[in-house]
């Protein structure tokens, strides 16, 4: 650790926070000191610090201001004095410092999630199970404070509840008869979908479609009302909502979407859980199914714990089972190369089941077998797929294996997932430095990290898509498409970044060209047709401080295919011509122009017409009065005489080479502008 971050922070209480516009305020970890309620947030530029009392006299918070948006908040005892340049030494190293905190708590809180997935899924007393969701649920959601797991009463129809935390009156609370859709509780059931209440206000809001009889039992159990932020989720078990958890904190700050994903991640797990107590109810005699399901879970668990990655766990599936298997990832190729014929040949099929993200279907394949397709799914995003030839019926035995399996290869692909996302986001964070460099030393530093080299040819390529798809599904095309563009251009292309529905990637000039680039699009665009495909290529920039013009070439070239509504093709930014012109200039003031010019001409009654297809055929034929005759079939000499009407009644003179440049503007946006109506 570095030794201002032990002599300051070994033995002094403090609480060190984090704090970005997307994710609010977060409290990273804390020594000896309990101070209740968040830090203020106030304008900074980056690189500034600032510091703060807070309203009290016995601490001091140190605001350090990172780039986009990012700020680590120390709160100190105000009796901590910093040596000399300490501000400087803890702006530079408190980011390391919280990096290094926050990995060990992700290390920690994926082993306790393994834990904790063994030790419920191990419980068949559903009392017993219960009270375990419950401790688990608080152990892994440490920031909460009490929880409640609340269960549905078919026979009355509404949520009763089950377990509460210690500090709870639990004989009081369970007279409440909770009623689909009254409160949060009744809310997320009704919906069947997690939700965030992260202010006071939200929570009492809420609250308050609540019966005055259950408002009144639960202030008398606990003083919820003074609850600061809440989540909610739904334990659904075979695909229908069974249980609530609600999760309260009173102190520090707000839940945020993290914990929410968290919180589902693990319910999806207590789910699997519960559904396997209903099973081991009816089956406690099978001895031999609960011994050997205690192995397996052992096994899977102890490799996720080592280290030892998704294809471990699929060779100990496949022993388990007696079955191969393949395992397919959104991120990467097959997890083992047997799988690489199935998934060229039958991904279009996979991918197109989008109402299946945790039900299991399946797919024949050129052979005529038939093989069974289960989804991985975590926080509601299907990370890949596990597949086993269907010969016959799996067993209950087996269909448990899978079962333990499948959660364990979700936290695998989202660790992968978590890898692949930071990577991502560093190097667009890299790539906006880039953009935004304003001396040689910060576009050098920035090349560095996107490990560009200087004086070699670049452009940027930027692709966007369009979807005819369930939202949740175009994660898995947009990654699908980062891989096979890996994998067919290798070291001639490198993937940046992506953005909602885009993707920046870096094109080295001398090793591919655009048309092998339209190939690409056009073959995934065939291979996938339920979406499209467009990309817009910057012009070659060979140094470094040209690469921010090239991207924003693209993005104009992208913008010009847009207003052109094209898709399946390349534009080259150099290739767009005079329409560079216009790309940033609104529709409607193009409209307005070309009003405006032909408007004297549309005065002359009965003439209208003839007049402006008179003169736009005339500039089209490149002022050759024979050719324009002939095309429009009249006599030169009234074509003579309509010209010299043009010239009067818009003042102009076919003689003046300024007025000829804007008659063939006019001409040029008017055929542009109709064009695009049309479309």
């Amino acid at each position: 650790m570095p030794d201002i971050i032990t002599d300051v922070l070994h033995s002094s209480p403090f609480q060190l926070w984090a704090y970005s516009e997307g994710d609010g305020l977060r409290l990273i970890t804390k020594q000896a000191l309990d101070k209740p309620g968040q830090p203020s947030i106030f304008s900074l530029n980056a690189g500034d610090v600032a510091y703060t009392d807070g309203g009290f006299r016995d601490y001091i918070e140190y605001h350090f201001q990172y780039s986009y948006g990012k700020r680590l908040i120390l709160r100190i005892a105000s009796t901590v004095s910093l040596p000399k340049h300490g501000e400087e030494l803890l702006a530079k190293e408190l980011p390391l410092f919280a990096h290094h905190i926050t990995e060990k708590q992700q290390k920690r809180l994926l082993q306790k999630m393994n834990e904790s997935i063994g030790a419920i899924t191990a419980l068949t007393d559903l009392d017993a199970l219960l009270s375990k969701i419950l401790d688990t649920t608080m152990e892994v959601i440490f920031e909460a404070d009490i929880g409640v797991l609340w269960m549905y009463d078919e026979a009355e129809d509404c949520l009763k509840v089950q377990k509460t935390s210690a500090e709870v009156n639990t004989r009081t609370m369970k007279n409440m008869r909770m009623k689909p859709g009254e409160g949060m509780v009744g809310t997320v059931f009704e919906k069947e979908e997690a939700a965030l209440y992260p202010t006071h206000r939200d929570v009492l809001f809420a609250a308050s479609t609540m019966s005055h009889d259950n408002l009144s039992i639960l202030e008398r159990s606990y003083p919820f009302g003074e609850a600061a932020s809440v989540l909610c989720v739904p334990v659904k078990i075979r695909q229908i909502t069974r249980c609530v958890l609600i999760l309260y904190q009173f102190n520090y700050a707000s839940f945020t979407k993290h914990e929410l994903n968290l919180l589902q991640n693990f319910a999806d797990q207590v789910g699997i859980a519960l559904q396997n107590a209903e099973l081991f109810d009816r089956l406690q005699e099978q001895n031999y199914l609960l011994a050997k399901r205690n192995d397996i879970h052992e096994r899977l668990v102890s490799l996720s714990i080592q280290g030892e990655g998704a294809p471990a766990i699929r060779k100990t599936l496949e022993d388990v089972l007696g079955l191969p298997l393949m395992l397919l990832s959104i991120f990467d190729d097959p997890v083992d190369s047997d799988a690489s014929t199935f998934a060229a040949y039958h991904q279009n099929v996979i991918l197109e089941k989008k109402g299946s993200l945790s039900a299991s279907f399946t797919v024949e394949d050129y052979q005529g077998e038939m093989h069974e397709v289960f989804p991985i799914v975590g926080v509601g995003v299907c990370l890949g797929y596990i597949i086993c030839r269907q010969r016959e019926p799996l067993s209950s035995l087996q269909r448990m294996a899978l079962e333990l399996g499948i959660p364990i290869l979700a936290l695998e692909f989202i660790r992968e997932k978590s890898v692949i996302d930071h990577s991502l986001k560093a190097s667009e964070e890299a790539f906006q430095k880039l953009l935004m460099a304003e001396t040689a030393k910060e576009l050098k530093e920035a090349s560095r990290l996107l490990k560009i080299e200087d004086h070699r040819p670049v452009m940027i390529l930027k692709f966007e898509f369009e979807f005819d798809m369930d939202p949740s599904f175009t994660n898995l095309y947009i990654h699908r498409f980062i891989t096979d563009i890996r994998n067919d251009f290798d070291d001639k292309l490198s993937v940046l970044y992506t953005k909602g529905t885009t993707v920046v990637t870096l094109l080295y000039v001398s090793r591919l060209g655009k048309k092998e680039i339209d190939a690409f699009i056009w073959r995934f665009a065939r291979e996938n047709d339920n979406m499209r495909v467009r990309a817009g290529l910057g012009s070659q920039a060979d140094q470094r401080s040209l690469l921010p013009r090239s991207y924003k070439e693209a993005e104009k070239a992208l913008a010009h295919l847009g207003a052109k509504k094209e898709w399946q093709r390349v534009m080259n930014y150099t290739d767009i011509g005079i329409n560079r012109l216009f790309i940033d200039q609104p529709q409607e003031d193009l409209l307005a122009f070309v009003q405006d010019f032909f408007k004297p001409l549309n005065v002359i009654e009965g003439k209208e017409e003839r007049l402006s297809e008179t003169l736009e055929t005339f500039m089209n034929n490149n002022r050759s009065a024979s050719q324009t005759a002939r095309q429009l079939y009249i006599h030169v000499n009234t074509l003579y005489q309509r010209l010299k009407k043009i010239e009067e009644t818009l003042q102009i003179s076919f003689q003046n080479s300024h007025d000829v440049l804007q008659v063939q503007l006019a001409c040029y946006l008017r055929e542009s502008v109709h064009d695009e109506n049309k479309r």
